[in-house]
C-alpha cells in the first residue's frame, strides 16, 4: 500500500463526473500524478490530451503503477465537472475549494497552471512542471516518469543477465 495518509485526506472530497472510481484503487500505485489545472487556462487542451494520452497508452501497456488525481483551481465544481466531463478525463477529481483540494495545493502545485506534479510511493515530489525559478516544463514530470521506468526495465535485464 502507498499513498495512504495522502489519499485519506482527500478520499471524502472526490468526484468523478465520467464515471464510478474508487478512490481506494490510489493506495495500490506507486506513482501518483497531481494534476493542477481549470478550464480557463489557455493552455490546459494540449496539456490535458498530452497528459490523458500518456495515461492511457502507459496503462493499455500494462503498467499499473500510476495514478492521477485532478485538482481543479475553477471557481465552482461545477465548472470542473464539465471540464472532466469534456476532457473525458479518465481519473478522479478533487472537489473544488474543500479542504483535500485546499491541502493538496498548498502542498503540490506550481505558481500556475496547468501544472503537473510527479510524487514516488513515500507522497515526495520527483518532478514538477515548474521548475526552481517557476519556469513551466510542461510535461517534465511524464519524461521523468518514462525514465524511471527505462532505468527499471534495465535493471531487470542487469539482473537476469546475472543468473
Amino acid at each position: 500500500m502507498y499513498h495512504v495518509a495522502l489519499v485519506d485526506l482527500f478520499a471524502r472530497y472526490t468526484s468523478s463526473p465520467n464515471g464510478k472510481f474508487d478512490v481506494q484503487r490510489l493506495k495500490t500505485k506507486k506513482y501518483l500524478f497531481i494534476y493542477f489545472a481549470a478550464h480557463w487556462t489557455d493552455q490546459y487542451r494540449n496539456y490535458t490530451s498530452q497528459l490523458i494520452g500518456f495515461y492511457n497508452d502507459t496503462c493499455q501497456n500494462g503498467d499499473n503503477d500510476i495514478g492521477v488525481i485532478f485538482v481543479s483551481v475553477d471557481r465552482t465544481q461545477q465548472d470542473a465537472n464539465q471540464f472532466m466531463r469534456d476532457a473525458a478525463m479518465p481519473w478522479l477529481g478533487v472537489r473544488v475549494n474543500t479542504p483535500g483540494s485546499i491541502e493538496l495545493r498548498k502542498r503540490y502545485a506550481g505558481p500556475g497552471v496547468p501544472c503537473i506534479v510527479l510524487l514516488d510511493e513515500n507522497d515526495k515530489v520527483l518532478s514538477s512542471s515548474y521548475n526552481e525559478a517557476g519556469k513551466r516544463l510542461t510535461m517534465r514530470p511524464i519524461t521523468a516518469y518514462q525514465k524511471i521506468k527505462e532505468a527499471g526495465h534495465g535493471q531487470k535485464k542487469t539482473k537476469s543477465r546475472k543468473k
